[in-house]
């Protein structure tokens, strides 16, 4: 792994330095803690919030994976170094605004967070 991503290279001057704890240096590397359980826990509130269509949950986050799979290959660059960022006429943005605020909460665990 890059010198950056790799404990063994991390430097310990450095003011976020953390030593790894003896009894962990054979494991993995887990800084952002457990994501399997965080993962987890927010499909259940999905479904929790959802109940009477807790499938939809599901069948949601199976539509996100196959776009973040099938996505990426699709897109092409407009610009050398991508998309070009342009702002909004206010006409648009505020139909786009005017949508969202009427169409959030609908079970789609891509925008919702229930634990709020």
């Amino acid at each position: 792994s890059p010198p950056h991503n790799n404990p063994q290279h991390a430097s310990p001057s450095h003011p976020n330095y953390v030593a790894v704890p003896e009894e962990f240096k054979h494991m993995a590397l887990q800084r952002l803690g457990d994501r399997q359980y965080f993962y987890d826990h927010f499909m259940e509130g999905c479904r929790h919030h959802y109940a009477a269509h807790a499938d939809y949950c599901d069948e949601t986050e199976e539509e996100r994976i196959d776009m973040n799979l099938r996505q990426p290959p699709s897109m092409m660059n407009y610009t050398e170094l991508g998309f070009a960022k342009v702002t909004a006429p206010k006409k648009v943005f505020a139909a786009l605004q005017k949508f969202w605020e009427e169409n959030s909460g609908s079970g789609n665990e891509h925008a919702e967070d229930w634990d709020e």
